[in-house]
């Protein structure tokens, strides 16, 4: 069990600490990426309520839709977090160029007599190409305590999806 629990630290580590769109090379004295990597991923966000903004979450949940306020600072702190990664552009949603786009609904939920939330987001990862055709890259459904740990989460669910394809795991 010891030994496992080394191998998720392991992993968990060279996921984050891997840059696949970093590799740098010297040039001139100074530090330049290469050809085939000067082009950064250009990454759309984009945060909405699980119920329209209505208030309550669909008819047949429980949650409740976070509020405006509580929406402009989860879609800021979601950016924020993709932003801190290498070789990434945020765009808008409507970009014409090919991009990545992120999804995100999200909604909260009362935590039993503590009067606390779980926030709870449902987060799509694709490929938006300027065709017209989106390619769904990965889904996910996370809960977390605070907004800023969800928005943590959903960078790093974006950050797995990049490391797949480096390390031949798409097979």
């Amino acid at each position: 069990m010891k030994q496992l629990a080394v191998v998720v630290c392991l992993f968990v580590t060279v996921a984050f600490n891997l840059r696949p769109c970093a590799a740098q090379q010297q040039n001139d004295g100074g530090s330049q990426r290469t050809a085939a990597q000067s082009k950064p991923i250009q990454l759309g966000v984009r945060v909405e309520a699980e119920g329209d903004g209505k208030g309550q979450g669909m008819w047949t949940q429980a949650a409740n839709d976070l509020t405006p306020k509580e929406l402009r600072t989860f879609e800021t702190l979601v950016v924020g977090e993709m932003k801190k990664q290498d070789g990434v552009r945020i765009v808008r949603m409507d970009c014409e160029d090919d991009y990545i786009g992120i999804v995100v609904v999200a909604a909260k939920l009362p935590a039993a007599r503590s009067g606390n939330w779980y926030y709870i987001a449902s987060s799509v990862v694709t490929i938006a190409k300027k065709s017209g055709t989106d390619e769904l890259v990965t889904h996910d459904v996370i809960a977390e305590s605070s907004l800023s740990s969800l928005a943590r989460r959903i960078a790093y669910q974006f950050a797995v999806a990049r490391f797949r394809p480096v390390t031949d795991l798409w097979k």
